[in-house]
């Protein structure tokens, strides 16, 4: 349970980080509220198993992405999601093995 709760805080937290330096990079705007809830929503549905999980929760990514902030479907809200959920599963992966 412990580690569930630690592998949800640091997936929303690097997710959010993530999301923020990309939306920068691409300038999108969005609310600093808005990333935090999307990055959490997709973490909770990562916690699905096998890789269905990380499928769905860059779909759903993309799609909050392009509904609450103006970014388009191509380049800009599937660079973001590329990005936030490579860097995401890498750094939860070598923090919790």
């Amino acid at each position: 349970m412990t580690e569930n709760i630690i592998k949800f805080g640091s997936t929303t937290f690097f997710s959010t980080l993530c999301l923020w330096v990309s939306m920068h990079i691409t300038q999108v705007k969005g609310y600093f509220s808005q990333i935090i809830v999307i990055a959490a929503v997709s973490a909770l549905i990562g916690f699905v198993p096998t890789i269905a999980g990380i499928v769905l929760s860059a779909i759903v990514m993309c799609i909050l992405l392009c509904h609450w902030t103006d970014a388009n479907l191509f380049p800009e809200a599937i660079f973001m999601v590329l990005i936030s959920q490579g860097i995401t599963i890498s750094a939860v992966t070598s923090l919790l093995g």
